[in-house]
């Protein structure tokens, strides 16, 4: 065989299996390779049969010597070039020098022959050779079938070949249904090894662009036996590759990420202050899609520091434009709603691109609700942001809008429901939103044929405020960059009618807004090749320069009856989630000293619930069975998967079902809720019955908490009220010489003064608390109880415990001193 892993067909893959070329009779096992084998023996016998034997002497010798000659001459070649790893088959070489002694007697055994014997000798040589191959197939499974081999013979082009002309034309042009294979000739002088004709396969997204994306190289390198058509005839490698692209979106990507400035609305010829904010297109050439918490892992934590913060107009100056617009503007029927903005300017000190990736960072844990989060760098100024608001996507050829107004700023301790209602019913708030909706109604009904149908309204929540909403989708054939400009900007921030907004805010915004109400647009092309588009409003975004000085603008909607000092405030609040980016660290509960702290909780406790192991069975236990009863306390069920961690089998059931305390190996009576000396309750009347059951028929059992208190009392131990429940108190107990820290939950307790007590069931031995003479636990021949919850998660080594109880119940040794 060659080498390992060197050819696809060594092993018949899942396609292979269902391709009707490796149908037919096997050219590697069966039949036809030995009948072949023998054809050509026949032959060559036929061939020498009846021959004079003087010329036998002569010329059979002079074939045999030239048989072992091209079988040695073949020999050499093939184990000098290491084609192999395994020595070749015997008969490899026997067929081929038959196939030099049929030539041999073929040539000198013409003349003087009949007719019949010339035929069987030409015969005879071509026979013998293809003998020779099909043992050499057979050693390195080269062809399975014949029909294989004669495609392999008489094919024609390769699946998919193409040549450079023609992937020239399609190159820019959009995805191809499939992948194109491509001859290559490499140079040996260059390659540095003597090679055969190349291909390269081009998937479907290389022609998506003009200029090809880069995309991963995939090398097949064929063994010796092998030619590179192989991998694509035989081993059907552009289906392989081409699911393996369609499987991976391997031809669907973004083409480009544009930053359109709030100016460029002059491109639909409306008036806009001429800032000099650029219209920034970036080329994607790498993209890579990752969860969030693998995000938040690569971008460490670095010190924001925060110099000087203001908004650029005070809330005062605010609330007099504000009341500008509504009795200049909207009480002079200029428009029914306009946004007016200003700036929150920070200054960061000691900034970096790393100060940049921490607000992202928590932005990206903190704010919630937003459509797009995200950070942009240009080389020189970096744009982050948590925007609320999609401008339009184009999916499929369907487009939506989604129209947000409307903004209930959340209390102190969060938002309230009464609140929330109160502004549901602001007639205030839902004219914003009725209004802009309107206005994005406009836009689609330029952009769709049939226009758009309203979904909603919805309740868009977010960190700090929460705004009403709507979606709006209609069908479109416009290309994304028609789409965008005829979709500048939003009347959510801009104002409506449109047009006039942008006069508004040209006289009461003279320096101009950048990016603020802008757009944020990704361009791609989807697996047949058409466009799509995604856009959010660049609202909530902070543009930073190099030097540190951040700017983030926002706004509010003004309506008539607008109260000016509440649309101040309003901006406050629509900054306050990059505010608290800037001011504060993340959560308290990811801080270093704080997660440690945490962690340092479960050092005390028991590891079984924190999945550190699951116990280890005792050997003894392996194998047996135990009934828990339920004295309605469902720490049972934590009680039965501890000892099945023991290696018991566990059944458990209710005080009151049916109990057969003796149809088990060991019988576990369980904690519950109750007054241990009140026997005229159903349920510690069971509980004491059972366990006078099991001490007169000595049947081996093990009482915990309630049920340990019932015992205590059977042995004789008072039992008492405590004066301060002990309920979920971990407590470091010697437990028969054995330090344990262990949990509790008990109101009662029994006591006693001594370490060993005389009982009609025997000598018992007494785990007590030196100090109160609290009863902890005790153990006998046949039975054990605990007070404490071996099962609880406040008990370290729980499953050691039962293990240590039980292992002598079951198995009758005692333990006592």
């Amino acid at each position: 065989m060659p080498p390992s892993g060197t050819w696809v067909l060594a092993e018949l893959p899942d396609y292979a299996r269902n391709n009707p070329l490796y149908a037919g009779p096997s050219l590697i096992h069966g039949w036809l390779p030995v009948a072949i084998q023998v054809v050509a023996a026949l032959a060559l016998v036929v061939g020498l049969y009846r021959r004079p034997r003087s010329w036998l002497r002569v010329w059979v010798p002079s074939a045999a010597v030239s048989g072992a000659g091209a079988g040695a001459l073949a020999y050499w070649y093939i184990t000098s070039q290491g084609m192999a790893d395994n020595p070749p088959p015997l008969m490899l070489w026997i067929w081929i020098g038959f196939a030099a002694v049929a030539l041999v007697v073929a040539i000198v055994g013409w003349v003087g022959a009949r007719w019949l014997r010339r035929g069987v000798m030409v015969l005879a040589a071509p026979l013998c050779l293809l003998a020779a191959l099909t043992v050499l197939n057979q050693w390195i499974d080269y062809y399975d079938t014949l029909r294989l081999a004669w495609a392999a013979v008489t094919a024609g082009p390769l699946p998919g070949e193409t040549d450079m002309a023609a992937v020239q034309d399609l190159k820019g042009k959009g995805p191809t249904a499939t992948g194109h294979v491509v001859p290559v000739d490499i140079p040996a002088d260059v390659a540095g090894f003597q090679h055969r004709t190349e291909y390269v396969y081009l998937p479907p997204a290389w022609f998506a662009r003009p200029t090809p994306p880069k995309l991963p190289v995939v090398v097949m390198i064929s063994g010796a036996w092998s030619t590179p058509a192989d991998w694509v005839r035989q081993g059907n490698a552009v289906g392989a590759m081409d699911r393996f692209a369609q499987s991976h979106d391997g031809h669907r990507g973004h083409d480009l990420l544009a930053l359109v400035p709030y100016r460029q609305i002059a491109e639909r010829g409306f008036v806009a202050p001429d800032d000099g904010a650029p219209l920034l297109a970036l080329a994607v050439e790498q993209q890579e899609s990752a969860p969030l918490s693998e995000v938040l892992d690569r971008i460490p934590e670095y010190p924001v520091v925060v110099g000087h913060s203001d908004f650029d107009i005070d809330d005062e100056e605010y609330a007099r434009l504000a009341s500008g617009i509504i009795s200049e503007e909207i009480g002079q029927g200029a428009g029914a709603n306009f946004v007016l903005k200003r700036n929150l300017l920070v200054q960061l000190h000691d900034y970096s691109i790393n100060t940049a990736l921490t607000l992202f960072r928590r932005l990206l844990e903190r704010e919630k609700g937003a459509y797009w989060t995200f950070l942009v760098s240009t080389g020189e100024q970096v744009f982050i942001g948590a925007t609320p608001e999609r401008h339009i996507s184009v999916q499929d050829s369907l487009a939506v809008m989604n129209p947000i107004s409307g903004t209930y700023r959340y209390g102190a301790n969060g938002p309230n429901l009464d609140a929330v209602m109160e502004f549901l019913a602001d007639t205030k708030e839902s004219d914003e939103l009725y209004m802009v909706v309107d206005e994005e109604l406009k836009m689609m009904a330029r952009i769709c044929p049939d226009g758009g149908q309203v979904q909603g309204p919805y309740l868009k929540e977010m960190a700090r405020l929460a705004h009403t909403e709507y979606l709006i989708s209609g069908v479109t054939d416009r290309d994304p960059r028609e789409i965008l400009a005829e979709t500048m900007f939003a009347p959510t921030v801009t104002g409506s009618p449109l047009e006039n907004a942008c006069r508004v805010i040209q006289r009461y915004e003279p320096k101009g807004r950048r990016y603020y109400s802008g757009v944020a647009a990704l361009v791609s092309t989807d697996t047949a090749g058409v466009r799509q588009l995604d856009s959010a409003i660049l609202i909530r975004t902070a543009e930073i320069a190099p030097d540190g000085a951040l700017t983030a603008g926002t706004g509010a909607t003004i309506v008539r009856h607008s109260n000016p000092a509440s649309e101040a405030a309003e901006t406050r609040s629509k900054a306050a989630g990059l505010l608290s980016a800037l001011t504060t660290r993340r959560e308290l509960r990811s801080h270093p000293r704080v997660t440690e702290a945490l962690a340092s909780r479960n050092t005390g406790i028991g590891t079984f619930w924190l999945g550190h192991g699951s116990g280890e069975n005792a050997a003894s236990l392996v194998g047996r069975t135990a009934l828990v009863v339920d004295a309605e306390d469902t720490f049972t069920s934590m009680i039965g998967l501890q000892l099945r961690a023991l290696g018991l089998r566990v059944d458990i059931r209710r005080f009151d079902e049916d109990i057969q305390p003796g149809a088990h190996d060991i019988l576990v009576l369980g904690p519950g809720p109750g007054d241990p000396t009140a026997i005229d309750v159903p349920k510690i009347a069971t509980l004491t019955a059972l366990t006078k059951t099991a001490l007169t028929q000595r049947i081996p059992f093990l009482s915990i908490c309630l049920s340990h208190q019932v015992l205590c009392r059977q042995l004789g131990l008072p039992v008492r009220r405590r004066d301060q429940p002990n309920q979920g108190v971990q407590r470091q107990i010697d437990l028969f010489g054995t330090e344990r820290h262990v949990g509790f939950y008990n109101t009662f307790a029994a006591v006693t003064s001594g370490e060993w007590v005389d009982t009609p069931a025997g000598r018992v031995q007494i785990s007590a608390d030196a100090v109160t003479g609290e009863v902890h636990a005790v153990r006998a021949k046949r039975f054990a109880s605990i007070q404490f919850h071996a099962e609880s998660i406040l008990t370290r080594d729980g499953v050691g415990i039962f293990g240590e109880l039980l292992t002598p119940l079951a198995t009758g040794v005692p333990v006592l001193a």
